[in-house]
This record gives structure tokens, sequence and C-alpha cells, in this order.
């Protein structure tokens, strides 16, 4: 497995940077209602325009200024149309708005809304001069929309191909439903699954009757078709699973995923979707997380697994820091 991943220094190069979308992709989460979740979501600057591919250019004027970091979903995609052209570090697309699991510390709100096609076509070609990063998948499930790897594709084919990392964010239930091809072809650099514990039954419990076992196939199938293309394993910690989140090290290695993300859990109470009756108990106690560190770091030295924490305070000042930079603060 490990011959795979370094086969590419290419990837080996890019793994260092995944752990930013992802922390900001939870943190980004809607908290109290739609109002607040547009603010945060729509973070975007002007940038200069540019002519792009298939006969779709763009004549805005943009600024001097990158946007740093930007979601695009159906809560922000008709603002975001209506702006400059832009140069940007980060976009985080989400096609459709909806999950098929409903797990215990989600807060984002749902619907059936989906990004059109031809809008979204129009969008990566006008509105998008440059990124350096492309994450299909951030606040819902990317692989509930049939177009998955045909937007892939689409990308891959406009100005918003990235320049550095390439990624699917999913809770790999449905990833076998979709063209491991089409997704090789498009460039795709990183799987990215969230997976919380080694645990089936805890596994459950978190993710609403998630199976474990059907995610672990489905990551070896796209392993064993994709080799090149390197597999992360994101996990929320919560007070259920802190005390054996190292065991998930070994079960991810032997399914071909080499980096580890973990994330504390958060907690709003007065948002209307997440599970209340639960979460003040799945709240970590001062130093869990930083004691769930030193054991995985110390337990894994030397080994071929990457590690990535984030604390809440660290997903707070990063939340903080990316407002700042697109001048929403």
């Amino acid at each position: 497995m490990s011959e795979a991943i370094g086969a590419s220094d290419r990837t080996a190069r890019r793994q260092k940077r995944i752990a930013r979308p992802l922390r900001l992709c939870q943190k980004e989460r809607p908290t109290t209602n739609f109002q607040t979740m547009r603010r945060a979501l729509e973070l975007i600057m002007s940038w200069r325009s540019a002519s792009e591919p298939n006969g779709i250019s763009s004549s805005a004027a943009y600024s001097d200024a990158e946007t740093r970091d930007c979601q695009v979903n159906v809560y922000n995609f008709k603002k975001l149309q209506s702006r400059p052209p832009s140069k940007f570090q980060t976009i985080r697309f989400d096609p459709n708005n909806d999950c098929n699991l409903r797990c215990v510390y989600c807060h984002n709100h749902r619907s059936n809304e989906v990004i059109d096609t031809e809008e979204f076509r129009a969008f990566i070609h006008r509105k998008v001069v440059s990124t350096s990063e492309f994450q299909v998948g951030c606040i819902m499930e990317p692989t509930l929309d049939s177009r998955l790897a045909d937007l892939l594709l689409m990308v891959a084919d406009s100005p918003a191909k990235p320049q550095t990392v390439f990624s699917l964010q999913t809770n790999g239930i449905l990833l076998h439903r979709h063209d491991y091809s089409k997704m090789k072809d498009a460039g795709l650099d990183q799987l990215q699954v969230s997976l919380d514990t080694a645990d089936p039954g805890m596994q459950r419990s978190l993710r609403s009757g998630m199976s474990l076992q059907k995610v672990l196939r489905n990551i070896e199938g796209f392993h064993r078709a994709c080799p090149e293309i390197a597999i992360v394993l994101v996990a929320t910690v919560t007070s259920e699973n802190v005390g054996n989140a190292e065991d998930l090290i070994p079960l991810g290695l032997e399914v071909g995923a080499r980096r580890f993300v973990f994330r504390e859990v958060f907690y709003h109470p007065e948002n209307n979707v997440v599970d209340h009756a639960r979460m003040p108990g799945l709240l970590l106690k001062p130093g869990d997380f930083s004691a769930m560190r030193e054991k995985i770091l110390e337990r894994f030295a030397g080994s071929d697994a990457t590690f990535e924490f984030a604390d809440e305070n660290f997903l707070d000042k990063s939340a903080q820091k990316m407002l700042k930079d697109s001048g929403r603060a």
C-alpha cells in the first residue's frame, strides 16, 4: 500500500495540505439560521477578468486580492454568480444539499435542492480565474448525486481545475455507485472518507446505523481501482470514541489510508438540527483531545501514517482567519 502512495511525489507533497479545507468545512456548518450560514458561506472577493475555453468568457474586472476560501452550494450559489470573477485558494463544492446519514453531531439543514449542471458549468468558466484546491463534498454527501463523476470531469476541463489538490469527501457508503475511471481521468488526488471508529457498534450509534464493513469494502475497492489516489480518513472525536481513536489507524492502513485527520466535536445548543439529547454527553473534557493526540503519536511513531489534529480552539481560530482573509470578519 505504501508503494502506491509513494509512487507519486505530487500526491505526497499535497497530503500536508489536506487538513485546512477539512477543518474549515466542519466549522462552517450552520449554527443558528440560514442568514448566519450565508454570511459564513458567501466568502468571495473580486479578481480580474479572463477568457475561458468552450466559448465561455468573462469580461468583468477583478481586484488584486485573492479569495482565500469559498464554499459553493445551494445557499450562496446565486449570489456568487452575480459577483466578479475571482482567483481562489480553495473551493469546496456541494452539488446537492442532502445526506444519507443523520450523524448525532451534524448541525446542517437539508433540502432537495441541487445546483443546476449548466449553471455550474458557466460558473466555473466565468467566475473562477484559478484555484489552488478544489474539494467536492463539504457539508453534504456528494455521492447522493448521480452526476458526481461527470461534475469532476467538468471541473477538470475548466479554469477551476485545481493547481495542487483535487479531492472528494464522502461517507463512503454509496461510493461504489460511481465511475472510478472518470474520477481518475478527472485527475482526482485524494479520497477523504469520514470514519470515526473501528468499532462497528459505535460507528452505527454515532452515524445513524452506518455499516462500517460496507464502507471498508468500498474503500478497498476504490483503492484497487485507483491506487494512485491517496486515501484520507477523517474522524470526529467525541467522548464515545476518544478512548479508542487509535484503533482506527491500523484498520485504515489495511485498506490503503496513510493520512488520518482527527477533529474535536463541537456543539451549538441553539441549532435546531443537531441531536440535543445526546450532544452534551458527547463533548470532550479538558485535556481529552490532547491526551489522545499524544497517545497516537507515541504509538505510531515511525509508521507510514501521518496525522492532523484539530481541537475546537484551533477550529475556531481557523474560521476567524478565514472570515478575516475573505474581508468578512
